[in-house]
């Protein structure tokens, strides 16, 4: 069986410095049968080398399920991470 969902995310930046910079994301999670869940995600990050950046942040949207997380690693709470462009 399977049920369509619907990630949703709209994202606000503003760079802070040269090496600093705060986001802002509203995030929607929908079902087929119109069950909505909403959060916001908070994130600062500075820019290690041209293209590291050390990012760290607040997500209030729990998305635990196994097949959703593979898509959009959304867990509730506080995280850091490193993000590469390559």
């Amino acid at each position: 069986y399977s049920m369509p969902i619907t990630l949703q995310q709209v994202g606000l930046g503003s760079k802070l410095s040269e090496v600093y910079s705060l986001d802002v994301y509203f995030r929607c999670l929908k079902d087929q049968h119109r069950h909505t869940l909403t959060g916001v995600g908070v994130e600062v990050s500075r820019t290690i080398f041209d293209e590291v950046v050390l990012v760290g942040g607040y997500n209030s949207l729990g998305v635990e399920d196994a097949d959703l997380v593979t898509i959009a690693n959304w867990n509730k709470g506080w995280y850091m991470g490193i993000r590469t462009k390559f």
